[in-house]
């Protein structure tokens, strides 16, 4: 049971707005909870802020190559 109710719509607005050191930064430190906590509660909520951060940054990486 999460403890953390994940709102995508909100989450999804938000990550554009992010710069790329704070969509790595949240990157980094969901993983490193992950990592010293597996079964925590919260498990779903770091993995979609993960998959969030990780999708724009692919985003923004197709944008620029497709810029070229």
């Amino acid at each position: 049971m999460s403890l953390k109710t994940f709102d995508h719509a909100f989450y999804s607005k938000k990550v554009k707005k992010m710069s790329w050191e704070q969509l790595l930064f949240v990157i980094k430190d969901c993983q490193n909870v992950l990592k010293a906590w597996p079964e925590t509660p919260n498990n779903g909520y770091y993995t979609d802020e993960i998959l969030y951060c990780s999708d724009e940054i692919r985003r923004r990486n197709q944008h620029l190559i497709n810029v070229r």
